[in-house]
């Protein structure tokens, strides 16, 4: 199969993943159109749905971004190959959590959220180190979709302040970065008043 994407390519999409930001979600947005063409690959050569593979690609997708910046892809092969390693692997998982018939969490945008990049200074990582995602994700749906947007924006695709304020249309960079801190603070806060250690 002959993918679209240079070792070129892949070198500036690594840069830019790091780099955080704009840079990383058009960078990533790219990875994924690039690989497309596995998904049609592993579809013919396992025996799951369409919805699944998709599925498996997706989570691919975000594993590779997550390995890129913490470090985890170390850059000893091409990034395609890294890639469809982790492609076959979920694909793999999935067979075989289908035919003990484990249904997978349900796709939103919380799926995402679980492969965020390691920040062990970040308030929403460390309560995941803690091993509260579910409670983390019910209190950032109970917070209104603004600040589910900023922290979204700030947390997994590394949003600066600036270029929140730009998305969001604040007023300023600082602006976006109060509002962020507000949005953390009431979270912290919802997550005490249910007698939830943080």
């Amino acid at each position: 199969m002959k993918l679209k994407a240079t070792q070129q390519d892949e070198t500036q999409w690594i840069a830019a993943i790091r780099q955080g930001g704009v840079a990383r979600e058009r960078a990533i947005h790219a990875l994924n159109l690039a690989y497309r063409g596995y998904l049609v690959q592993q579809k013919q050569k396992l025996k799951l749905s369409e919805e699944d593979v998709i599925d498996c690609y997706t989570d691919a997708v975000v594993a590779v971004s997550e390995h890129v910046v913490d470090g985890r892809f170390a850059g000893e092969s091409r990034l395609s190959t890294y890639f469809f390693r982790i492609f076959s692997n979920r694909c793999i998982d999935k067979l075989r959590s289908n035919t003990t018939n484990i249904k997978k969490a349900q796709q939103d945008w919380s799926e995402a959220f679980v492969h965020l990049p390691d920040r062990a200074q970040d308030f929403l990582r460390s309560m995941m180190d803690q091993e509260k995602l579910e409670l983390v994700l019910s209190y950032l749906d109970a917070l209104g979709e603004r600040c589910r947007q900023i922290l979204w924006y700030s947390a997994y695709w590394g949003y600066s302040p600036k270029e929140i304020a730009e998305k969001m249309n604040f007023s300023s960079p600082k602006s976006a970065s109060s509002q962020r801190y507000q949005c953390l603070q009431a979270l912290k806060k919802n997550l005490k008043a249910a007698k939830h250690e943080i």
